[in-house]
């Protein structure tokens, strides 16, 4: 068994230690997690709404200026795009808790915690992505503003 399964169990094993051996407890603990993964990558999806929208608006004015602005529009979008994607995969795919309580046991607790575990570093992933194509917009913007017009 690796290090990280371990981990895995030993929190599980945890969880139900420090709620009185109450499943539903700790079941109410992870639905609480995973709602929070929830908000934030909706969060995220509301900032890359905002940044589609922006391009929309001037992205074809700022790329217009030089080339380097283009490609940072470019690229910006893409990463976008790609984020967003990504968001909407990986965290808010819909897999119901309730799903996995045909055995109340340890082992279902550790398929919670490895599919919470998961999504939280899919919203890293999302939120490095997102940070890109924020560093692209911005350098887009940069360019536009110190390069001369072509």
């Amino acid at each position: 068994m690796n290090e990280k399964k371990q981990l895995i169990e030993k929190e599980a094993k945890l969880l139900l230690e420090h709620s009185g051996e109450d499943f539903f407890k700790v079941h109410d603990l992870l639905d609480k997690q995973f709602a929070i993964l929830q908000n934030r990558a909706q969060a995220y999806l509301s900032v890359a709404g905002i940044m589609i929208t922006l391009s929309g608006f001037t992205g074809r004015y700022i790329a217009a200026i030089n080339n380097i602005s283009k490609a940072f529009i470019i690229v910006g979008l893409l990463l976008v795009f790609f984020g967003a994607s990504y968001i909407y995969s990986k965290i808010l795919r819909i897999s119901w808790m309730s799903s996995s309580l045909v055995e109340l046991n340890i082992n279902t607790l550790t398929k919670a915690i490895v599919q919470r575990n998961n999504k939280t570093t899919a919203l890293k992933n999302a939120a490095i992505i997102l940070l890109a194509a924020i560093f692209c917009y911005c350098g887009a913007l940069l360019s536009m503003l110190i390069l001369p017009v072509k």
